[in-house]
């Protein structure tokens, strides 16, 4: 049986943090869009936003599981010349482990305030489309740290087809995103249909669609370079361990991108909407989470070797 005072600080923060945000179900008032749309009642909404929230905490549950992994053995392995740059790679990871409950805790907040006063509505979106870019910039750059330099201190090859790859496929992903989030503004209003980022557009590009472009940069660029070390890496046992992790590193850092890109283009409307864009946001979240559970059987198979 586990004992509440073998439980780690940053867990009982994880936990106490999933468990106000599903509290703020029955916390918050019911909104009243959602509520005409489906014909609900304030007890059906609270009960259908809970069972809409379950699958998200238990995608957070596994992606803070995978990053406690991680921590470990990065911090096994610290007094070796591996253990700085698996440390930084570990904190990229937990900047995603509370970059997803935390946004959305200070979401639901922002949203309820919204809800209840239309003028804030603008601040609320603002705020929260803030909070998705800072995350993934502070992530991405630490996984791209971490990674690089495992590259030059492992001396991997990069070779001019990879590079090609690489860049052939940002430019592919990032001309989409700018012709879709420049179908969505508008040259004069701004929070109306066309515009549901509230700010002016020289905002939207240079705050928002620019670091959103850098931030993926930065995190397809680690993984290709975490895949070309695993498949470079002597010794079978281990190699099987990092290609573990890539795969792991590889669903987490796509999904991320995946979700922030989808959110980009078609932002939160501030009350829940059961259809194609749930749907397609709990298939992104899926494919975090089947990550989050492959990089942890990496990590504790490294941890394991170490063991040894």
């Amino acid at each position: 049986m586990i004992s509440l005072n073998s439980v780690s600080r940053s867990t009982k923060i994880f936990i106490a943090l999933a468990f106000f945000y599903a509290a703020l179900t029955f916390i918050l008032p019911a909104n009243a869009t959602t509520k005409a749309n489906y014909r609900l009642d304030d007890a059906q909404y609270q009960y259908l936003l809970f069972i809409v929230k379950l699958p998200i905490i238990a995608v957070w549950s596994l992606a803070f599981y995978s990053y406690r992994r991680l921590a470990n053995y990065a911090q096994s392995i610290k007094d070796t010349s591996e253990g700085k740059d698996f440390t930084t790679i570990a904190k990229g990871m937990s900047w995603i482990a509370w970059g997803l409950p935390i946004p959305a805790v200070i979401s639901s907040l922002l949203s309820a305030l919204a809800n209840a006063q239309a003028d804030f509505r603008a601040v609320s979106a603002v705020i929260g489309g803030y909070l998705a870019v800072a995350v993934s910039l502070v992530a991405f750059h630490y996984f791209s740290s971490g990674t690089h330099s495992l590259v030059r201190r492992a001396d991997v090859e990069v070779k001019i087809k990879h590079i090609r790859i690489l860049v052939g496929a940002l430019i592919a992903i990032g001309l989409v995103f700018v012709v879709l989030i420049f179908s969505k503004l508008h040259s004069t209003n701004l929070g109306d249909s066309f515009n549901s980022f509230y700010l002016p557009n020289w905002l939207v590009w240079s705050t928002i669609v620019g670091p959103y472009l850098y931030a993926w940069f930065l995190g397809v660029f680690a993984v290709m370079e975490f895949i070309l070390i695993a498949r470079q890496t002597s010794g079978v046992i281990y190699r099987q361990a990092l290609q573990l992790l890539a795969v792991g590193l590889v669903l987490i850092i796509l999904s991320l991108c995946a979700l922030q890109y989808f959110r980009a283009v078609i932002p939160r409307s501030g009350h829940l909407t059961i259809g194609a864009a749930l749907i397609t946001t709990y298939g992104i979240y899926a494919v975090n989470a089947l990550g989050s559970v492959v990089l942890a059987v990496g990590a504790k198979r490294l941890q394991r070797i170490e063991d040894i």
